[in-house]
């Protein structure tokens, strides 16, 4: 146990959520003893994001892209079961995301994408939000 809960009254709910604060602001290292005090951490986190500020859990992590390929892959990447280097493989072979997506017929042509993947691209794109 850290000496600062020996000496100290201090909830350590509280001292992580001071940490957070600062790994909000660019720091971006939380230390913990053990696996305990890690999860104490992350619920802290979590309360404070989603309960005290209101925020809800990101799809995409903040990421700035760096050109518009970048983008392009990202963009493609995020479909069910494609990432980084299926984008890659269906944008060299269509060239652009709106041709892609138009031709996800002939995406089995494409090197490790069956139809499982291709079924789930559809469902994803072709069901109405609720």
């Amino acid at each position: 146990m850290p000496l600062i809960y020996k000496f100290s009254k201090v909830n350590p709910a509280v001292i992580y959520g001071a940490l957070y604060s600062l790994a909000k602001n660019g720091i971006g290292i939380i230390p913990t003893i053990n696996q305990h005090e890690t999860v104490i951490a992350l619920c802290t986190m979590a309360r404070q994001e989603q309960v005290e500020e209101k925020r809800y859990l990101k799809v995409h992590p903040i990421k700035t892209v760096e050109s518009l390929s970048e983008s392009q892959i990202f963009f493609i990447g995020s479909l069910p079961n494609i990432g980084r280097e299926r984008a890659k493989d269906i944008l060299t072979q269509f060239y652009t995301p709106l041709d892609a997506l138009n031709n996800i017929e002939r995406w089995h042509e494409i090197k490790d994408i069956g139809p499982k993947i291709i079924e789930k691209v559809k469902t994803v794109l072709k069901s109405p939000f609720q």
